[in-house]
């Protein structure tokens, strides 16, 4: 029987929540803005206007959660660049007239962030607007 340490353990799951606000991130930026405008992932970097908006959102909900805006926003460009052609689930959500996952996602947000941020309020909103 293999024995951990605590410090191990603590790295474990250290590493599995920074994986996890890295998705949350991805999720909080191309989800709900798809959603609202009505547009496959690659549009947040085709379209100039919703580009800044992903831009900004990416800063506010790493700020939030104490993230690094540059790194993440680099993510969030890649992973928009290799799922340009498809609908992000909350976009096909709201298509379908499903609830969505916003609560999990920018809610949690919300409930983290020390300072206001304007774009995930602006966004939490639309999307429940739209559920």
């Amino acid at each position: 029987m293999t024995r951990f340490t605590a410090s191990y353990i603590k790295c474990f799951f250290l590493a599995a929540k920074v994986e996890l606000l890295d998705k949350l991130i991805i999720n909080g930026v191309i989800n709900p803005i798809t959603a609202v405008h009505q547009i496959k992932n690659g549009g947040i970097l085709t379209n100039s206007y919703l580009n800044e908006i992903a831009f900004d959102l990416t800063k506010e909900i790493a700020q939030a959660l104490s993230m690094d805006p540059d790194k993440q926003w680099a993510r969030v460009q890649e992973i928009a660049e290799r799922t340009k052609g498809n609908d992000s689930s909350m976009k096909v959500d709201v298509e379908l007239g499903r609830r969505t996952e916003i609560d999990g996602i920018l809610g949690y947000v919300q409930k983290h962030a020390a300072t206001p941020a304007p774009l995930v309020e602006y966004y939490y909103q639309s999307i429940k607007a739209l559920e």
